[in-house]
């Protein structure tokens, strides 16, 4: 047996000096605890263990452990680039010889009784009969039965195949219930399995879903009845899919994925793992979403964005030589006086009169409180109308600009300067008291002020009334007013 070992390692040993790469094998020793040998030469590994980084091509592999046999004696295996092999043995003390009585033997044990040849001592063996006719009679006998009388046949004369080589494959990984595979086929067991297979070599595989393998493959020889051998996979969890998903609405609106565009109106795109900017493309006549900024991580790799357009809605007017023009979005208005007591009086007469604003070269509505000369017991107010339209969100953004100026000129009679405004938006009060920042002087630059509506505007018709405060004593002049 050693003389083989010898030539299989001879035999293969230029296999080894030219490997195309390298692979691992993993050797088993039942008991384990034995030094592991490679191509008649020693090796660190122990069983149960690994021998990394082996060339690749066929290798002769021995195991020893003090004076226990192997069985099998070597084995040979071929190591595939990137895969690990897996070889196992079988130690066991050597047998002693048994000395058995033949009364002790089995059946099995005994030989065959052989008379000895011319029989007892003294005595001679009977002659068969046929063999006492007379030789023409013998020869007649021959003739006519030549080949129907059926010839008895010895045990030993039947041809007996012998049994088909088995061995025991062991396939776990480390999480239970692993489809098995060999050589490509699935197998009907699960992980931990313990297959019967024929000799030969195969190729295992494990699958469960959700889940990646380590090795992605083994190769293992199944040699002998004597010879278990067992494979193991390590399974990992796959992380999940990152994913992004963008949709616009009312419309489809263009997409974009660290500004790089990325389609239009609604995208479901892998991602890997990490921070994206999403805006979208500007529409005429619709207000852009704003861009938002997204992480995909491992909690959370699946994010979804929604990016809403809302209608740009604008009314406005403004006064342009000396009268009320250019309205937009449907606007109107009125003047009146405004009594604290009485409220809103709508009259064409009183209320505020277009004026040319001081220290400019432009004209606006002048309101005035208490002014003696035109509302002695109220204040000047202009109401605006407008109404929203269907695809205009009441709630969003929409924003009031006031270009507001006060005057410098006291009224007649007045002992303070005083400017104040108070602006009411669908009956509520939206500013009290407030005073214009700019001056009439900045008129012609085309100063203004501005403010949120949201959350003040309604379906439908909405009214923004300005008046002068009950404590003004000052004239203040608006040029503009823009809902937008």
């Amino acid at each position: 047996m050693a003389a083989l070992v010898v030539i299989m390692a001879g035999y293969l040993a230029v296999d080894q000096w030219w490997p195309s790469g390298r692979g691992n094998l993993v050797v088993t020793s039942d008991p384990p605890g034995a030094q592991v040998w490679l191509d008649l030469k020693p090796t660190d590994a122990i069983t149960n263990g690994r021998v990394s980084l082996v060339p690749t091509g066929k290798h002769s592999v021995m195991v020893k452990l003090d004076t226990l046999e192997s069985d099998p004696v070597a084995q040979v295996v071929e190591i595939r680039r990137g895969k690990t092999d897996t070889v196992r043995f079988r130690l066991s003390a050597p047998e002693a010889w048994d000395h058995k009585t033949v009364a002790e033997a089995s059946p099995t044990d005994q030989l065959p009784e052989i008379p000895p040849i011319g029989g007892p001592v003294g005595v001679k063996p009977p002659l068969p009969a046929e063999l006492l006719r007379p030789a023409q009679h013998r020869d007649s006998i021959t003739k006519e039965q030549p080949d129907h009388i059926p010839q008895s046949r010895s045990p030993s004369s039947e041809a007996v195949e012998p049994p088909t080589a088995t061995g025991v494959l062991e396939v776990a990984a480390s999480v239970p219930g692993a489809k098995v595979f060999l050589n490509d086929k699935e197998q009907p067991q699960t992980t931990p399995a313990s297959l019967k297979l024929p000799a030969g070599t195969y190729t295992v595989r494990v699958e469960l879903a959700g889940y990646t393998s380590e090795p992605s493959d083994q190769t293992v020889s199944v040699l002998r009845s004597s010879a278990l051998q067992s494979v193991y996979f390590t399974l990992t969890a796959e992380a999940p899919a990152s994913e992004l998903s963008v949709v616009t609405a009312p419309f489809a609106g263009q997409i974009l994925i660290n500004s790089i565009p990325a389609g239009e109106g609604k995208v479901k795109l892998p991602r890997d793992l990490g921070s994206y900017t999403v805006s979208f493309g500007d529409s005429p006549g619709w207000k852009t979403p704003d861009p938002v900024q997204v992480s995909l991580t491992p909690t959370q790799p699946v994010q979804s964005v929604k990016g809403v357009y809302t209608k740009l809605f604008n009314a406005a007017v403004e006064v342009d030589g000396g009268k009320p023009a250019s309205p937009a979005g449907g606007v109107r208005w009125q003047i009146g006086a405004y009594f604290e007591d009485e409220g809103a009086h709508p009259s064409p007469s009183l209320g505020p009169r277009i004026r040319p604003i001081p220290g400019s070269s432009k004209s606006g509505w002048e309101m005035a409180e208490g002014d003696p000369n035109r509302n002695p017991m109220g204040g000047d107010y202009i109401e605006f109308t407008f109404a929203l339209p269907p695809e205009a969100d009441p709630k969003s953004p929409l924003n009031l600009r006031l270009y507001l100026y006060r005057s410098t000129t006291r009224y007649a009679f007045s002992l303070t300067g005083r400017s104040e405004v108070v602006v009411l938006v669908n009956g509520h009060t939206f500013l009290d008291g407030y005073r214009p920042q700019y001056g009439t002087d900045a008129a012609d630059e085309g100063r203004y002020e501005e403010w949120s509506l949201q959350g003040t505007l309604v379906k439908g018709e909405n009214h923004i009334l300005i008046r002068s405060g009950e404590h003004n004593s000052l004239f203040n002049y608006l040029w503009k007013i823009e809902i937008l």
